[in-house]
């Protein structure tokens, strides 16, 4: 024999071998227990996390354009941003239907701000999206309905009423989000 060099015994050697190759004694043990401890690891960041928190789709809000959340087109029945506000998530296709203390704002704003990222909002004179409509494009604001007929984006949909020279103030029944920017 060399110097420097330790042999084990033959048998013991193949013992070890064959011990590796399985992963060493009590390796499908540790294998379920490890396996068992990732499941209850992942159960408890999904508990953690809980589920995702639900958009309130209509508020009462304060004043001024500020005050409109993100992602909400906010009305009020004063100029400039002022008087009870409304801030709505979603399209409203009646406001006079609405759950108190919403349907206040049926034909009663003369403000509006559209605090949307990704949609212009179209309102409407009547429900069901009838009548005349004008275009609010996001993240822009009207302080004071013009009083006359007068709006940068309106229309009329093939077969709807239209009233020419009525103002737009406390008329607005309906809204509608979209891409028209």
């Amino acid at each position: 024999m060399g110097t420097g060099t330790i042999l084990s015994p033959p048998e013991r050697r193949g013992r070890l071998r064959r011990a590796v190759h399985r992963g060493g004694p009590g390796w499908r043990r540790r294998a379920v227990v490890l396996a068992v401890l990732l499941c209850a690891a992942a159960a408890g960041i999904v508990h953690m996390a809980g589920p995702a928190a639900a958009v309130t789709t209509r508020l009462i809000i304060g004043s001024g354009w500020q005050s409109c959340p993100a992602g909400y087109v906010c009305l009020w029945t004063l100029n400039d941003y002022t008087g009870t506000g409304y801030a709505f998530y979603n399209s409203e296709t009646d406001y006079a239907t609405l759950p108190a203390p919403f349907n206040g704002i049926q034909d009663n704003s003369w403000s509006f701000y559209n605090n949307g990222n990704t949609s212009d909002i179209m309102f409407f004179r009547a429900n069901l999206y009838g009548q005349d409509w004008f275009v609010l494009c996001k993240q822009t604001g009207i302080p004071e309905l013009p009083s006359n007929s007068v709006l940068p984006t309106t229309g009329n949909p093939v077969g709807a009423e239209t009233e020419a020279g009525r103002g737009w103030r406390d008329t607005i029944s309906s809204h509608h989000f979209g891409a028209w920017c």
